[in-house]
């Protein structure tokens, strides 16, 4: 799980706190905390349709599991 002060590589990263997304355009930049929460941990989403087909979204994931129901 990607977390503050890392290099995770180019890609769109979401807070498992707020689901506010942040997004690394090259892999040198180094992951700052969640401009929202000042969360420090973050899951990496791909944005590729395609890919995730038949996947839970990692906003509706983490909400099941908030919530109890587990996926």
């Amino acid at each position: 799980m990607p977390s503050y002060g890392e290099q995770p590589g180019a890609g769109t990263y979401e807070c498992p706190y707020c689901t506010q997304r942040v997004v690394i355009e090259h892999d040198w930049e180094v992951l700052g905390e969640c401009p929202a929460c000042e969360g420090f941990v973050f899951l990496s989403v791909d944005d590729d349709a395609e890919e995730n087909e038949g996947q839970p979204v990692v906003s509706q994931a983490l909400d099941a599991i908030r919530s109890g129901q587990g996926l």
